[in-house]
């Protein structure tokens, strides 16, 4: 036999005369770096078949009878897969005559199974077919009637046509969210939450505006709904978009909190905005190649992030659980370019950083404090690269981000660059990485501070069963002023002007109870007076953060936990401010698609009398209150 017909052979078909071996995700014989590794991974789940014994045997000749052998246990494969599906296609037909909505969810996950799976055998059938073109003369060579053959494949050509058809175009899946929150004051003193936001405190607008109050006075009720739309097709470009529609798209401050020490304005509590509509996603995606590379794109409205302390949005909805808030996105207009090179991956990403506002709300755009340790701004345009490199155990990530700004009223600067590296290791359970990047606030690309703006981190972790343990180092200049998301001190989201270490250990007494405990212990990182609202320290000051929790499942559907967090600023010959926090709250996921929570958090911060406060220039200079919240979320 020739070579082509072997090589044919090895990427569609193997001598799988006995029992098909499916079960690994790959034929051990076949290493990664083969040049077939990835032909037969994508034809294995189609119509690929090893040896009995699971391996391949990419090396042994095959005959010509088991070449006709293996054609036919594909035909064989295909047609009895797509009668399965017909008999599929028949039983949703009748679910859904009689279907209410107890079972839509249900319908759903099998319509989503279904075209799925009529996409894999679309794929199988067509290598199947070209199979049966190219080499029709070795075929009929062994006796096989070829034209019956053709006529049978011309067959399965038009039922995959018709299950094509009963794909349904667009798959639908949603959420709805509903946040009631109260807040109370405690002593004639505002509470706080840990993202700034002033809690027992009265309505503008009311005739207890600004006053201290109780919950039913300070009570906010939220609602937001988000219902994405999928594209099912297999061929040509895909698309998804999702729409969010509600009154808590400005309540967070645009999905990243409004605190002072991020350049917003103090918030009077938590705020019930007017109902609106708001587009996150609009993405096209395709793949291609490019100079012999294979790559994807999407364009539209896109989601992406890079490495922490460079671009990537802070989780600011503590008391809001919703994935489309708690990925660490920011959404642009604009496109993402991926390349696979040699196991690496590479994206190109750049746009416009979504203008879209609602209720007076600007959404989604980085937060950039380019005047620090003045207010921040956000950027107009942005663009950068990204990069994930293997090498041996190791992981090389890097990410170069640029931002600039039409808002001149900033000052000197209207431009920013980010940049950074990490490396990363993970070895019997080790983990440990080291990690340094920079920011450069220029105006018109020429540099206005580029000093005392570096950030480097150093971490090592290691978990087995029942505990773990995790530690590093950090050191965050000053000026460092990335768009990133790399902790939190009290009310203080990403500090700058601190180096020191922080850790970790968790231990698990039984399978139902985690016990934990963080600290973070920091000096400040510069020679003058900088601002406490901003964790800009001075050398002699220093600043510790330690929290102790728990977890405890009661079952599989209910659970329920409890923190304190104690924060104290260590101020050379002044007094020291405090925050603290305790929290208990529960977790009941009544089915697959609900879930049902609740929270109680009490806070007690204290300025020392310094006039400085967590919240900006307030009147007082302790806070003392608290928030009940509960959250019922859908899904469908």
């Amino acid at each position: 036999m020739n070579n082509m017909l072997k090589l044919a052979l090895g990427a569609v078909l193997a001598a799988g005369m006995v029992a098909p071996a499916m079960a690994q995700d790959q034929f051990p014989d076949v290493p990664d770096n083969h040049w077939a590794y990835e032909a037969l991974k994508n034809l294995k789940d189609k119509c690929l078949f090893g040896y009995p014994d699971g391996l391949y045997r990419g090396n042994r000749p095959m005959s010509r009878y088991e070449f006709a052998v293996a054609v036919n246990q594909c035909y064989q494969m295909l047609t009895g897969r797509i009668s399965g599906l017909e008999d599929q296609i028949k039983a949703l037909e009748g679910m859904i005559k009689g279907q209410d909505n107890s079972g839509l969810g249900a319908l759903k996950d099998q319509m989503e199974a279904l075209a799925k799976r009529v996409g894999t055998l679309e794929s199988g059938h067509a290598e199947l077919k070209k199979l049966v073109g190219e080499f029709e003369k070795e075929l009929a060579s062994l006796g096989v009637d070829v034209d019956a053959l053709k006529k049978d494949v011309a067959d399965l050509d038009a039922r995959l046509k018709k299950l094509e058809a009963a794909k349904p175009s667009v798959l639908i899946s949603g959420d709805v969210n509903l946040l009631v929150l109260g807040g109370f004051s405690s002593s004639g003193r505002f509470g706080s939450t840990t993202t700034g936001i002033p809690v027992g405190i009265g309505d503008a607008g009311t005739a207890y505006a600004g006053q201290n109050v109780g919950v039913t006075r300070d009570l906010t009720v939220l609602h937001e709904a988000g219902l994405t739309l999928k594209g099912t097709n297999e061929e040509g470009p895909k698309w998804h978009t999702t729409f969010v529609v509600g009154n808590m798209l400005n309540t967070f401050g645009g999905l990243r909190g409004r605190s002072a020490e991020t350049g917003g304005a103090p918030m009077a509590g938590f705020v019930e905005g007017a109902g609106d509509i708001h587009i996150q996603e609009l993405v096209v995606s395709f793949d291609s190649s490019l100079f012999g590379r294979g790559f994807s794109a999407q364009l539209g409205r896109v989601g992406h992030s890079t490495l922490d302390n460079v671009f990537k949005r802070a989780d600011r909805t503590p008391y809001y659980v919703a994935d489309r808030y708690d990925n660490g996105k920011y959404y642009f207009d604009g496109g993402i370019l991926s390349f696979n090179v040699a196991g690496s991956s590479i994206n190109l990403f750049g746009g416009r950083t979504n203008p879209t506002s609602t209720n007076g709300t600007v959404l989604n755009n980085p937060m950039v404090a380019w005047g620090k340790p003045g207010p921040a701004t956000n950027s107009h345009v942005m663009m950068g690269a990204d990069t994930s490199i293997k090498l041996g155990p190791a992981d090389l990530a890097l990410a170069y981000t640029v931002f600039d700004s039409d808002n001149f009223a900033i000052g000197t600067v209207n431009q920013l660059e980010a940049y950074g590296a990490k490396l990363s290791f993970d070895v019997n359970g080790i983990k440990a990485s080291v990690g340094a990047s920079r920011t450069d606030l220029n105006r018109n690309q020429h540099d206005i501070k580029t000093k005392d703006a570096n950030f480097f981190s150093a971490d090592l972790a290691y978990s087995a069963d029942k505990w773990g343990i995790s530690g590093g180092w950090r050191n965050v200049e000053a000026w460092y002023a990335a768009p990133g998301a790399w902790g939190r001190l009290g009310t203080v989201w990403s500090p700058t002007g601190i180096k020191g270490f922080h850790g970790k250990a968790w231990f698990k007494p039984t399978d139902s109870l985690k016990v934990y405990a963080t600290g973070q212990f920091y000096e400040g990182d510069q020679a003058t007076d900088g601002k406490i609202g901003s964790a800009n320290l001075r050398n002699v000051d220093d600043i510790q953060s330690v929290v102790f929790g728990f977890d405890y499942k009661v079952n599989e559907t209910f659970s329920f936990y409890g923190s304190y967090e104690d924060v104290v600023w260590k101020l050379a010959g002044l007094p020291d401010p405090n925050q603290r926090w305790y929290t208990i709250g529960t977790n009941w996921d009544m089915s697959s698609a609900s879930s049902l929570r609740f929270f109680f958090q009490y806070s007690d911060l204290d300025s020392k009398g310094l006039g400085w406060g967590p919240l900006g220039l307030m009147p007082v200079n302790r806070f003392t209150g608290g928030l009940i919240g509960t959250q019922l979320s859908l899904k469908f």
